[in-house]
């Protein structure tokens, strides 16, 4: 939020919670269910489902993402253990690590209206990202 001119001060939850919000969209829209965990010990922070088949994220959200020279591949600062998670091999289900892209400013992050919601997001899921370990 805009406070006397100057961009509010943003917070890890703010972010943490704009992914989460725009992966549920996202997966509405796509015909999936959701089951948000309430602790990520194994890496996850939501589940996705439809027909079947399971797919679990792990949600990250930045204002300053790191692009590549190939103009196609995001770096993303991930913690080697929560790396090691979503890439184990005895994993029931798929892992990815999904990227969430916002404005620096929290006041674009939504516009909304009598008629709409608008989401200023834009996504990179592991197929497009190489985690940088921490």
């Amino acid at each position: 939020m805009s406070v006397g001119g100057h961009v509010a001060e943003l917070g890890t939850w703010q972010q943490e919670q704009i992914s989460l919000a725009y992966l549920s969209a996202v997966a509405t829209r796509s015909g999936a269910t959701s089951a948000q965990w309430n602790v990520d010990k194994d890496g996850v922070d939501v589940t996705l489902q439809r027909d079947l088949i399971d797919v679990a994220f792990q949600m990250k959200c930045t204002y300053a993402p790191i692009l590549l020279s190939d103009g196609e591949t995001y770096a993303f600062d991930l913690d080697i253990r929560t790396y090691d998670l979503l890439r184990a091999q005895n994993r029931s289900s798929a892992g990815y690590l999904g990227l969430v892209i916002v404005p620096r400013n929290l006041d674009e992050w939504l516009t909304q209206d009598d008629e709409s919601l608008l989401m200023r997001c834009s996504e990179a899921f592991s197929t497009k990202i190489i985690s940088r370990f921490r």
